[in-house]
């Protein structure tokens, strides 16, 4: 399909960007998600001008999505009905989103949902799911995807869910949950969670300034693992936590873990290592029946306590966390991690006005600056 625009000419520098980025249809705001994607075929990709889009957005398989430029292009669901979906669903296979802004669903949606197989968000933020407990910023099931160098925060009972996948890669991104949903229980609160998941890999993954929950909690913390009784199928197992941070947690010392295991539940072969924790009650909670959690180095500081495994064995650190260095692919790389892909437009999103002004937001410090010296 010939590169093109609908409804309207784009500005010279949104002309020039469209066609360095190859695009096949090039659109603006007020133009219908629904009826472009219908003149796409497999392979094309359809860009988004600067603007705000009113509108739910389905990505059909082997379709790639991207905002011309990184953050400047967004989906607002304030005055949308999503129903029981979400403003952004990926559901088929070998789709990608890039540099999308999604924010605000409606009171039973979740903001962004990927399911199916082998897709990908990259550059990408969520924020605010709706309402309710159950509906949330991210919400990733199937197996084979990545999600890369982007950004989600806001309330509910957790920042970013796997459940039910396998085979999926989350990676450098930064998340922070905020609160409670208003009027509702608090029950187990996560920044990461990783529930029914197998072979997941969450690498250099950032949980930030993390909030307080209305109500105590016996579970949670900023990366969790927890599992129903009845798995599925195999449960939480052969999970990889690699280069992970956690930097100023709140003490509420019932939910603040920087890495709970599920107590209750076995969690079979899951491996930490290079774990940076500041500003924590505890570092690593791992349940009485995890006899295969495998511990590599980390980094405790001003924790209580480094935490503990099967009961209450102490854990042992190894050897300091190494954060200056990118995991690829679960393999430690030369490349630096620092300083942040993104970090200008995540702060931008995360701490503009009427968003829970954090301690990092307080500080006037870039992230990369927060991370390696974090405010006391």
């Amino acid at each position: 399909m010939k590169e093109k625009a609908i409804n309207g000419s784009l500005s010279k520098p949104e002309n020039k960007q469209s066609k360095k980025l190859g695009c096949t249809i090039t659109i603006q705001p007020g133009d219908s998600f629904n009826r472009v994607f219908s003149q796409m075929v497999s392979g094309d990709l359809l860009c988004l001008a600067n603007g705000k889009y009113s509108q739910i957005m389905r990505v059909p398989s082997n379709i790639m999505v991207r905002s011309l430029f990184d953050g400047k292009a967004e989906i607002d669901g304030s005055n949308l009905d999503a129903g029981w979906g979400a403003l952004l669903i990926v559901d088929g296979s070998n789709s990608s989103v890039r540099g999308l802004k999604i924010h605000h669903a409606s009171q039973f949606a979740d903001t962004c949902n990927v399911k199916g197989r082998n897709n990908t968000l990259k550059s990408v933020s969520c924020s605010h799911g709706g309402h309710h407990k159950h509906k949330i910023p991210l919400k990733v099931t199937g197996e084979g995807h990545l999600i890369e160098d982007s950004w989600f925060y806001g309330e509910g009972r957790y920042v970013i869910q796997c459940f039910r996948g396998r085979d999926i890669t989350f990676r450098r991104n930064v998340a922070r949950w905020d609160s409670t949903v208003s009027g509702q229980k608090s029950e187990p609160n996560a920044t990461f969670a990783i529930y029914n998941c197998s072979n997941i890999t969450v690498e250099n993954n950032i949980s930030l300034d993390y909030g307080t929950p209305e109500t105590p909690m016996k579970y949670g913390g900023d990366f969790y693992s927890p599992q129903h009784r009845k798995p599925w199928p195999e449960g939480n197992q052969n999970n990889w936590w690699l280069g992970n941070i956690v930097v100023n947690h709140s003490h509420n010392s019932l939910n603040n873990k920087a890495l709970r295991l599920d107590p209750d539940i076995e969690s079979k072969n899951n491996f930490v290592t290079d774990f940076y924790v500041k500003g924590a009650d505890y570092g690593i909670v791992g349940n009485s029946r995890t006899s295969t959690l495998k511990i590599g180095t980390c980094t405790m500081i001003n924790v209580k306590e480094a935490g503990f495994n099967n009961g209450r064995h102490p854990i042992n650190c190894n050897g300091p966390a190494d954060i200056t260095h990118r995991y690829e692919s679960r393999i430690k790389t030369g490349l630096p991690l620092f300083p942040w892909k993104n970090e200008n437009l995540i702060k931008e999103d995360m701490c503009a006005t009427g968003e829970r002004q954090s301690l990092w937001c307080r500080s006037n410090l870039s992230l990369t600056d927060y991370i390696l010296n974090p405010v006391d």
